[in-house]
């Protein structure tokens, strides 16, 4: 506004000296003085003619230009708008695909654990079943042998003693090769509907009332309605017993003075699966990613064969279930997946989104 302010007043200017230097010429060459008044009036005239021309121009420009300005800018700024929509939903599409990704990665990592896993438990599986097959083989040779000795009445006491020994460990083998044998869940068992809540109060009573566990607070809620599997009752009973016994040792090693194990059942959100979940305080897995490997076993978490993780899970897949762990903030969480009657499935490796 103030160069077009500048630009009106030097015109206008301008235009006054102009007449004022022709006012001159004109007023020079006149013969008489009323001639050079009327001339000089007549400029005088023109100069305010010029005056209020230049004032006009000024207040319609003033008017006109920020109208026109703002019709030549209008386009502008809405490119700009729509340019800024653009990028903001661009960069929001972005955004949505990177989230996407991130979490198909994700789902494609635990799916290649679960598969690794999977495959690693059934390879191992395989060759324990074969390696426990060998041993049992001469293993009931040797006990038959042991038989006949002590049928020997004329053996010495010493030797007699040597061999209840034998026989001893013998059947630590055996019982030991049974315990491998779990491992293999192709093993035929009968199956029957099982009362979880049921089962658990059982085993909690029982459990709570070993003198080693005495100190442990045992802490369970259960919902009023039945949560009825189709299972064996035994091996289901050894899978919790075995995971509660873990958690109750860990914690004796870790927090003895402050002792919890808190077991609760629920529905999975989509109604297929009975979840039990056992939390302790014990200070958690320190190998999480080798807890189920068969024969792993570390001195703070149990004081077993170390086979006890291992067989629970592949009794949890033999009954088309799961297991999966996690650490807590102050110890382990176990989820085992067990599925409704109404809810068998063929394959238990579709529940890899799953967590605890």
């Amino acid at each position: 506004m103030a160069v077009l302010f500048i630009t009106i007043s030097l015109t206008g200017f301008s235009g006054i000296s102009a007449i004022d230097f022709f006012t001159h010429k004109i007023v020079a060459v006149q013969p008489g003085e009323a001639e050079k008044n009327s001339a000089a009036a007549e400029a005088s005239k023109i100069k305010q003619y010029i005056i209020y021309a230049c004032l006009v121009l000024f207040l319609l420009t003033s008017l006109i230009l920020p109208l026109l300005i703002n019709h030549m800018i209008r386009p502008v700024k809405k490119m700009e708008k729509d340019l800024e929509s653009q990028v903001l939903e661009r960069t929001r599409a972005l955004n949505d695909a990177n989230e996407k990704l991130t979490g198909a990665m994700n789902e494609l990592k635990i799916t290649q654990k679960k598969i690794i896993q999977a495959e690693t438990q059934k390879s191992l599986t395989t060759i324990v079943a074969g390696f426990a097959h060998e041993i049992n083989n001469p293993l009931t040779g040797i006990l038959g042998a042991l038989d006949l000795l002590e049928l020997k009445t004329d053996a010495p006491p010493d030797l007699k003693k040597k061999l209840n020994i034998i026989r001893r460990q013998g059947f630590r083998i055996k019982g030991i090769i049974e315990e491998l044998n779990r491992m293999n869940p192709e093993i035929d068992q009968t199956k029957l509907e099982v009362d979880l809540a049921n089962l658990l109060e059982k085993l909690i009573k029982i459990t709570s009332k070993k003198k080693e566990y005495k100190k442990i607070q045992f802490n369970h809620h259960f919902p009023e309605e039945e949560m009825i599997v189709r299972g064996n009752h035994a091996a289901l009973w050894q899978v919790f017993e075995g995971i509660i016994e873990n958690a109750a040792e860990a914690i004796e090693e870790t927090n003895p003075g402050n002792a919890e194990i808190r077991i609760t059942l629920h529905k999975s959100p989509d109604n297929a699966y009975y979840v039990t979940r056992i939390t302790d305080n014990g200070g958690g897995f320190k190998n999480i990613e080798k807890a189920f490997d068969p024969f792993f076993t570390t001195k703070s978490r149990t004081q077993k064969k170390g086979i006890g993780l291992s067989i629970a899970y592949n009794v949890a897949r033999e009954h088309k279930g799961n297991i999966i762990i996690a650490n807590n903030e102050k110890g382990a969480t176990l989820d085992i997946y067990l599925p409704t009657k109404e809810n068998i499935i063929e394959n238990s490796y579709k529940m890899v989104n799953a967590k605890p």
